[in-house]
């Protein structure tokens, strides 16, 4: 899809950049909590429909295994680059050509500095790799939207 953007001229506004928070600092430890593996979410772990709905993107991607195997990734990224996950996983977007825009959530201040520090991160081509790794191994979406959402 992004090649075609491109091609056309067409601008891409990236719509779920963090997962609606599961690319974040607080899941790097979901491995305690079994978040994929539970057949049952307690309010902490999946309390919005945003975080239902990310979940089973998540499953569709490749699952648990794959689903933490990123964040790992992601972690030593922004380890190295002393940014959060988020920052990581959003500059990720901001560098998959011109024209690529990620939307970010600005629930509060917090939100805002946060998302300023993407802003100034470049990921670099040792950073790419190792994210591009886990992604070739992603599942990757099947069929249209319309079946996805109502899917579950």
């Amino acid at each position: 899809m992004v090649q075609y953007c491109q091609q056309n001229g067409i601008k891409l506004l990236a719509y779920g950049s963090v997962g609606g928070g599961l690319l974040s600092d607080r899941y790097v430890e979901e491995p305690k909590k079994n978040l994929f593996g539970g057949s049952r979410f307690s309010n902490v772990d999946l309390n919005t429909s945003s975080l239902k709905m990310y979940w089973n993107v998540a499953r569709r991607f490749g699952g648990q295994d794959l689903w933490r195997r990123l964040l790992t990734v992601l972690r030593s990224v922004a380890d190295k680059h002393n940014v959060t996950v988020a920052n990581v996983a959003v500059r990720w977007v901001m560098q998959q050509g011109e024209g690529v825009h990620p939307i970010i959530g600005l629930r509060g201040v917090e939100h805002i500095e946060n998302n300023a520090r993407a802003l100034a991160l470049t990921l670099d081509a040792a950073d790419l790799a190792a994210i591009s790794e886990v992604l070739a191994e992603a599942q990757g979406p099947a069929g249209d939207i319309y079946s996805f959402e109502r899917s579950g």
